[in-house]
C-alpha cells in the first residue's frame, strides 16, 4: 500500500484484533485482523493454524476484485494465476510466470544484494524502516488478542 498509494501509510490506523488461544501451549492459533488507515483504506486479515493448510487472498478495489488462485504466500517455480473480475462481470486470467519457487526468489535478491554492496532492499522489498513499521503492526495485533 505505501509504494502505491502513500509513504507512511502504516503510522495512521486503528487496529482491531480478536483470536483463540491453544490451551496447551497458549500460542494464539486463530486470528482476525481489521485495519482503518487514514487514507481509506480497510484490510481485514484472518490467519489459523487448525484448519488445514489452505489459503484465500483476495483484494476488492473500486473497480474489480482480485483473486489469487494459487498461493501467493508461497509461488511455486512456473506457472502462478491471478484472476481479476470486474464488477460488471468480465474476468481475466493473469498468468505469472516464476523461475523459482518463493525460497529460491528470496535466495537471488540477498545475493544481488549482496553483490551489489547492499546492506538492506532497495524499495519495493520491504527495506528496515518498513520491515519495523509491519512488525510493530503484527506485534500491535497480538496485543489487541492478549
Amino acid at each position: 500500500m505505501e509504494l502505491a498509494l502513500v509513504l507512511d501509510v502504516f503510522q495512521n490506523r486503528c487496529v482491531q484484533g480478536h483470536g483463540n488461544r491453544c490451551p496447551k501451549s497458549n500460542n494464539i492459533q486463530e486470528a482476525s485482523l481489521s485495519v482503518e488507515f487514514d487514507i481509506g483504506v480497510l484490510v481485514n486479515i484472518f490467519s489459523t493454524d487448525t484448519s488445514g493448510n489452505d489459503f484465500g487472498f483476495t483484494v476488492m478495489g473500486d473497480n474489480a476484485v482480485m483473486r489469487f488462485q494459487t498461493n501467493p504466500w508461497l509461488p511455486k517455480a512456473g506457472e502462478n494465476m491471478i484472476e481479476i473480475k470486474s464488477y460488471d462481470g468480465t474476468a481475466r486470467q493473469v498468468a505469472v510466470d516464476g523461475t523459482c519457487d518463493a525460497f529460491g526468489f528470496q535466495i537471488r535478491k540477498v545475493e544481488q544484494l549482496i553483490e551489489a554492496g547492499c546492506v538492506e532492499a532497495i524499495r519495493p522489498p520491504p527495506d528496515f524502516d518498513i520491515s519495523e513499521e509491519i512488525m510493530g503492526l503484527l506485534t500491535e495485533w497480538e496485543h489487541v488478542i492478549a
